[in-house]
């Protein structure tokens, strides 16, 4: 049987409804025999401007339910209970602390609500998105409309709703901002790919990396759900709503970040793990109410078309489409960020999440261009420190534990385009560590017959007492280089703070000869 669920204008059919549809006009032989398939078909609110709906849902009703319909009552319950069993075996070993997951066996159940479709043109998005509004209202619904029925649906749990979302990178499919520079607003500093180069904002320094310093374009239709999530890195960002539906939003302050876990916790422990960041994205929508009276404060806000919305550092959130509408965000980070990043990325290695770009690119990144204020070198100059400390470290242990291959690798923005590459690992993105998921842009150890990385943290634990022989250690940067950036910022800073004092003394002097 064809895996693939039936579509009928691009929507997902709810089986289970069209199942208990027909059973309401008196069952599959009353529907046949009387021709009911369009009254199936209006019951259903299936858009009329849908191609062949009635033919398809006679179709999708003979091929995947039909075989269930004639079974017997015992056996309807006979599989009814095997199926409530294994979605009990499964869970229990989801949440079991000692289960490793199988990334590679497609039975492996999954808590997530929001997973990857099928791709589609952005005429054919919007063609489901108005299919999907007429299937729900005959007009335009309010927030408020739609924020009710959303939650019924989630509470009681007794339809099957797909939605789509599109996340589309703006470098490669262009941005809903003007980039015309003839265009007044392409220079605008709240125009999103103005904002990511604004001087204000450290993660300039990296350059474009997708999804974090280059904007991304969100594409939603009604009921398009964006799950409760917090950024791992505890950046924050900024959403512009172009057009379209206006979008619900949901808040939890990062200060009541406890008090929103121990709510979670009561109402959907299946989904809080037992790491730092205990949260999986798209994978949990609690109704507001349900928070409140857990104890958890939330602020709710609506936004419409041509509005700004600020997500602050370590906030929690979640949000509902009320329609078809396109939006762009980008994260940008202030000197603030800096004091409490390490931390940040810290809890992203021991949780085993992969981040969104290395924190050791940021900061050589600010260290050899100079250029950010005196007091952002002065925050990061403890953080190259430490990096500096660790990588001699590890490189020390892993040349007497007897590794005794390494290798440079280019830096990327001196790689030869034309050239091919040699090895994989010559990808910045393909640079995670096996253990932690971090990515190692400074150095890792990688073994040439297999594939396998690690930071040299874990290269350490892991190869201990192992021959070494298949192992290289891959550097960008080498221990010179990496104590020359350091000893260059160091002086700069000195330099910076000589200059400031002398003009302070320079200043008072002025000031007491006018007097």
């Amino acid at each position: 049987m064809d895996s693939n669920p039936p579509l009928i204008g691009g929507i997902e059919l709810d089986l289970s409804h069209l199942y208990h549809t027909v059973q309401s006009f008196g069952g599959i032989q009353q529907v046949i025999e009387k021709k009911k398939w369009q009254r199936v078909a209006d019951a259903m609110h299936i858009p009329r401007a849908a191609q062949d709906r009635v033919s398809k849902v006679d179709d999708a009703y003979c091929k995947y339910v039909l075989p269930y319909d004639l079974l017997s009552v015992e056996e309807k319950e006979r599989i009814e209970a095997e199926v409530v069993a294994d979605y009990e075996k499964q869970l229990n070993r989801e949440n079991s602390s000692d289960q490793q997951a199988d990334d590679d066996d497609d039975d492996e159940f999954t808590n997530e609500c929001v997973t990857k479709g099928r791709s589609m043109s952005l005429s054919v998005f919007s063609r489901i998105a108005r299919n999907t509004m007429s299937m729900w209202y005959k007009q335009v619904p309010s927030p408020e409309e739609v924020e009710k029925d959303y939650w019924n649906l989630v509470t009681e749990q007794r339809r099957h709703v797909v939605v789509h979302a599109g996340n589309i990178d703006s470098s490669v499919h262009g941005s809903g901002f003007p980039t015309n520079r003839l265009i007044p607003f392409s220079k605008h500093p709240w125009n999103l790919k103005v904002f990511t180069n604004n001087p204000g904002t450290i993660l300039r320094c990296m350059g474009p990396v997708s999804g974090v310093t280059i904007p991304t374009l969100h594409l939603s239709m009604l009921f398009t759900t964006g799950c409760w999530y917090r950024d791992p890195h505890c950046l924050p960002w900024i959403e512009y709503l172009h057009s379209g539906a206006n979008k619900i939003w949901y808040s939890v302050p990062a200060q009541s970040s406890e008090r929103f876990h121990s709510a979670m916790t009561d109402i959907m422990p299946e989904v809080c793990k037992d790491t730092v960041i205990w949260l999986p994205s798209d994978c949990a929508m609690v109704p507001p109410p349900m928070l409140v009276g857990s104890g958890c404060p939330l602020s709710r806000t609506i936004q419409q078309k041509g509005e700004f919305v600020i997500i602050f550092p370590g906030a929690y959130t979640s949000t509902i489409a009320c329609g078809y509408s396109v939006s762009e965000s980008v994260y940008f980070a202030t000197r603030d960020w800096l004091l409490t990043a390490s931390e940040h990325f810290q809890h992203i290695k021991e949780s085993c999440e992969p981040p969104t770009f290395s924190l050791e690119k940021l900061l050589l990144g600010i260290a050899t261009d100079l250029k950010e204020n005196l007091e952002t070198c002065q925050r990061i100059l403890p953080l190259l420190k430490t990096l500096c400390e660790n990588e001699k470290k590890y490189r020390t242990q892993l040349t007497l534990m007897g590794l005794k291959s390494f290798e440079r690798l280019p830096h990327v923005e001196i790689q030869d385009k034309k050239k091919p590459k040699k090895r994989s690992y010559m990808d910045e993105e393909d640079r995670e560590c096996e253990v932690c998921r971090t990515s190692c842009y400074v150095s890792m150890v990688v073994n040439s017959q297999d594939d396998t990385y690690y930071c040299l943290e874990h290269a350490v634990q892991q190869l201990h007492g192992k021959h070494l022989k298949s192992w290289t250690l891959v550097y960008s940067y080498d221990m010179d280089e990496l104590q020359s950036i350091y000893q260059k910022l160091e002086n700069h800073i000195k330099q910076e703070v000589e200059n400031s004092s002398k003009m302070d003394a320079s200043s008072k002097k002025k000031s007491v000869k006018k007097k």
